[in-house]
């Protein structure tokens, strides 16, 4: 059996597969970009960050 943990950021994602030993299998990461509409305000598009755990 595999485990996968799953990391939703604020800049990007982060998937880890691990053994029941909790040897890492696989890792991947992928990055999306925050939006500055205004000062002092960030902003993520929600479909960009959806993208990015797919």
């Amino acid at each position: 059996m595999s485990l996968m943990g799953i990391d939703v950021g604020t800049t990007g994602s982060k998937a880890v597969v691990f053994n029941e030993e909790g040897l890492v299998l696989s890792s991947a990461y992928r990055g999306y970009p925050m939006y500055f509409p205004g000062p002092g305000q960030c902003e993520l598009d929600p479909e960009e960050v959806w993208s990015g755990v797919e």
